[in-house]
């Protein structure tokens, strides 16, 4: 059986403040924040509870004990299957997927191992032949890395009416409108710009698939029907997993964050300065945008080529 979601974290009430003003702060906060993101901490939320109370029969605490913080790291940092099964982290995983709040025991993987740079990309796009489901698949994957590296839920909530074609005959221009970002509030998200050949895909797959309105990426039935509802942002997971093994790449090597790590690599690899990639990525922290470029090994950094 599903837990209830426990109720959002806050801050507790400062002392001298009234409750009207502690009031105006929570609904400034739930605001403030990304619809996304909410969604994301009630869920991390909704786990980290059920592993307590599974993992010492009892609830959180605000803020958490050290020992308690360092158990869940440790429950986490291993692949369970090889555990004995006395082993309490075992135990409470697979309390856990009995819940339906884990998958398996094996050990979380980080977002991406590896950043999906042009060259990855392009042996992805090589698997996609000439399919309705391959052309979907070219046109999201190439969507999702030239806009600036998309996330899945924003891939996901695309609709038709969010692509302007506009400009498309004249100046090979796609415009696309997001909703709302996990960075960016409903109406304040700038438009993104698709050119090129990532445009002339997403045109091609609104074409081959008839999409005259609602969703913009669909699933695909067997007999190569497109579906009228939206693909998830697992499905998506999905394409990208299916990709990568079809390209010949080992399990693992990347996940659909890859997409979004990938873009600001290779702009940094191509020395696109770090602003210019932002205003695609719509990454608010430069700290945060700037550690792709810091990834990049400084014998490819093309200001080592300066003199020539």
């Amino acid at each position: 059986m599903l837990m209830k979601p426990p109720a959002p974290y806050l801050p507790a009430a400062a002392p001298a403040l009234s409750e009207t003003d502690q009031e105006a702060l929570t609904d400034l906060y739930v605001r403030g924040t990304p619809e996304n993101t909410l969604r994301a901490y009630e869920r991390d939320l909704i786990y980290v509870t059920a592993w307590k109370s599974a993992r010492f029969t009892t609830t959180l605490d605000w803020p958490e004990s050290e020992a308690t913080a360092l158990a869940f790291i440790l429950d986490h940092a291993r692949d369970l299957g090889d555990a004995p099964p006395e082993d309490p982290a075992r135990q409470v995983a697979e309390a856990l997927i009995t819940q339906g709040l884990r998958k398996s025991l094996a050990c979380p993987a980080p977002k991406s191992q590896h950043p999906i740079t042009r060259d990855v990309l392009e042996q992805l796009l090589a698997t996609c032949r000439g399919s309705r489901r391959d052309c979907r698949d070219r046109a999201l994957l190439m969507l999702g890395w030239a806009s600036g590296g998309r996330r899945r839920s924003e891939i996901a909530g695309l609709m038709q009416e969010d692509v302007s074609l506009k400009e498309f005959d004249k100046k090979g221009v796609l415009w696309i409108s997001l909703l709302e970002t996990k960075t960016t509030q409903k109406g304040e998200t700038p438009r993104l710009v698709l050119k090129g050949r990532a445009a002339q895909a997403l045109v091609h797959w609104i074409e081959m698939g008839e999409i005259s309105d609602g969703p913009l990426f669909r699933p695909i039935s067997k007999a190569d029907r497109v579906l009228k509802r939206c693909l998830s942002p697992d499905a998506i997971a999905q394409i990208v997993r299916h990709r990568l093994k079809l390209a010949g790449l080992p399990e693992g090597f990347a996940s659909p964050h890859g997409l979004r790590s990938g873009f600001l690599t290779q702009a940094a690899l191509d020395g696109a300065p770090i602003q210019a990639a932002m205003r695609l990525s719509l990454h608010r922290s430069m700290a945060q945008a700037q550690k792709y470029y810091d990834d990049v090994d400084i014998a490819e950094n093309p200001a080592a080529d300066l003199l020539g």
